[in-house]
């Protein structure tokens, strides 16, 4: 573990596993294994991708700023996350991530932050 990130992860040094570019497209996450990051991913407005069999545990997960991924069979270790998965405003409602309850089920019961 990066010794600027340790207790509290609202107090992290902000490093992520990737950030998208702005509208980049068709981008597949696969297989990975994040932790002790800030955030796993931080998914720009209009990137389009699929994030898929991945673990993360010990940050405050994901977070999507008005992107369009499909999340799939991914799944949370310990210590958790803040959150698995927050959606921001202006992230679109429908699919892929609504039903909610269906976005949880489909991701090892993720938990979501939903401020849309």
């Amino acid at each position: 573990m990066d010794q600027t990130n340790q207790g509290d992860s609202s107090t992290w040094v902000v490093n992520r596993g990737f950030v998208t570019q702005s509208n980049a497209t068709n981008l597949l996450v696969r297989d990975t294994v994040f932790y002790s990051l800030r955030q796993p991913a931080y998914l720009n407005p209009g990137a389009t991708g699929v994030i898929m069999n991945n673990v993360t545990f010990n940050t405050r997960g994901f977070v999507v700023d008005q992107a369009l991924f499909e999340f799939s069979s991914n799944s949370w270790g310990i210590p958790e996350n803040a959150v698995d998965i927050a959606l921001l405003a202006g992230t679109t409602t429908g699919v892929p991530y609504d039903p909610l309850r269906a976005l949880q089920t489909n991701n090892s019961d993720a938990t979501i932050s939903d401020q849309r």
